[in-house]
């Protein structure tokens, strides 16, 4: 026996499931079929949720350690860097070889306008006929919280936004 659960995230319909693409719940079944299949993860076998949600916890335990890793090897990472521009300049060195490798500094800038004098920024721009470098834009995360708070403008908004909608399994601890 084959039981076919659709679920129906809070305000959406069924048909928002598979990379937000409309159609009846037969095509969004058929979609998620193809998913599956694409990726070899058909199965005849049913799932104990508790055993997926502990693969989950795993999962993403997994992924923080990873994290935690990558962060302290960036700050090493940057505390040699350090180290060795500051070794660099008191040697007056600008370049070196070791271990098959030519080291060197790098000077990266990072501008950013002040916003209380933007206006004169453009102006300034428009005056060398550079005006085009600047573009008007919204922070993706302003944006989704925007989308997010109003929901009553959704249709009008489609006309604007391209929305991808991705369907997560949240977890929290239980008291």
């Amino acid at each position: 026996m084959t039981e076919k659960i659709i679920w129906k995230p809070r305000g959406q319909g069924a048909s928002t499931l598979i990379a937000g693409q409309g159609g009846d719940a037969k095509e969004v079944e058929g979609r998620f079929i193809e998913w599956l299949q694409e990726r070899e993860e058909t199965t005849t076998e049913i799932l104990v949720l508790a055993d997926l949600a502990a693969e989950l916890m795993a999962a993403k335990a997994a992924k923080k350690k990873a994290e935690e890793a990558e962060s302290k090897a960036n700050e090493e990472i940057a505390w040699i860097e350090m180290k060795l521009v500051e070794q660099m300049a008191l040697q007056e060195i600008e370049k070196f070889a070791a271990h098959g490798q030519l080291f060197f500094p790098i000077v990266q800038s990072f501008p950013a306008v002040d916003k209380e004098v933007e206006g004169r920024f453009i102006e300034w721009l428009q005056e060398r006929n550079e005006d085009g470098i600047y573009k008007l834009t919204v922070h993706p995360q302003t944006l989704k919280a925007f989308y997010n708070q109003h929901d009553e403008w959704h249709e009008e908004l489609s006309a604007f936004l391209k929305v991808h909608e991705k369907i997560r399994i949240g977890t929290r601890t239980q008291k």
